[in-house]
């Protein structure tokens, strides 16, 4: 369902039934249940497509403030090969390849924290819910619901619409 057409939350429920071509005590019937299942698939999360980690870790460590810091080690390098009876330009090509080479690791890591987060939310989608299709309660895998299903909801369960 496209995102500019999503207010369902200010209809009312005759015109929500309507939208979806369900109605309020039956459900929808199988033939709109595949038909719906066909349009807008199975109800899952899609998870976005993953970078090898080698390429994310050179990514964070060449973006645009750490390409220069790095021009700035290479320079100071460059200084010191000419002029080799001052270390301090050593010292501070180093310390800025150091820096550059640190904070490429930390945001690494705190990518790779988040990310890890993200993919523990797949965990909290319930398995089954109750749904009344065709006048009938049964209880299915969340991944069949569709667009016009009647979903029970109880009190404190999780809901996967």
């Amino acid at each position: 369902i496209e995102k500019e057409k999503r207010n369902e939350h200010t209809l009312t429920i005759t015109e929500v039934c309507e939208k979806f071509s369900s109605d309020a005590k039956n459900g929808i019937s199988q033939d709109l249940y595949r038909k719906n299942l066909e349009e807008y698939g199975p109800n899952i999360l899609t998870p976005p497509p993953e970078k090898y980690w080698l390429i994310v870790l050179i990514e964070h460590m060449t973006g645009f403030f750490s390409l220069l810091l790095w021009g700035a080690g290479v320079l100071c390098f460059v200084a010191f090969g000419i002029d080799n009876d001052s270390v301090d330009n050593l010292y501070l090509g180093v310390v800025l390849v150091a820096v550059v080479i640190l904070t490429g690791l930390f945001s690494y890591y705190q990518d790779a924290k988040s990310a890890s987060v993200m993919a523990g939310f797949k965990n909290f989608l319930p398995e089954k819910t109750l749904v009344t299709r065709e006048g009938k309660e049964e209880e299915i895998l969340a991944t069949q619901l569709v667009p016009g299903d009647l979903v029970r909801i109880k009190n404190g369960q999780k809901n996967s619409c």
